[in-house]
């Protein structure tokens, strides 16, 4: 990554915090902001590509995970997190075949720190996770 695209990364990273810092209130989640860890190679043996942090969604709607890896992998888990911390398994030993589609829960609460974690059924420590994304309440 050269020295000019590493400068526009961070501050596309940096605008995108504050933005997110600055919305709490709107989307009822007054946790406080922590860190944001950014790496800058994906070491990762799976890439989650989508949802991303410009993604919003709502309570109830259908949505598609996608992800691609550097190796044959023949089955994933793929789990919801919030604030880098499960909250449940969205589904197990999925045939990997580079999309999944989900019913975002009805009960899910508004936040903005979901991600999606893909990961090899046979080798936990081969994963990747998502940006962050939106779900609000349904309208």
């Amino acid at each position: 990554m050269s020295t000019l695209h590493k400068k526009r990364y961070y501050l596309v990273t940096l605008l995108i915090f504050s933005f997110f810092s600055s919305c709490n209130y709107i989307f009822q989640d007054h946790t406080p902001p922590e860190y944001i860890v950014v790496s800058q190679e994906q070491t990762s043996m799976i890439e989650v590509y989508s949802p991303t942090y410009t993604d919003q969604f709502q309570q109830g709607e259908a949505i598609t995970i996608m992800w691609k890896n550097t190796r044959h992998i023949n089955e994933v888990n793929i789990e919801l997190l919030k604030k880098d911390a499960p909250i449940f398994t969205i589904q197990n030993n999925e045939k990997n075949q580079g999309s999944y589609l989900w019913q975002i829960p009805v009960d899910l609460r508004n936040s903005l720190h979901y991600q999606i974690k893909v990961s090899n059924s046979n080798n936990d420590d081969e994963f990747g996770i998502s940006e962050r994304f939106v779900v609000l309440r349904e309208q």
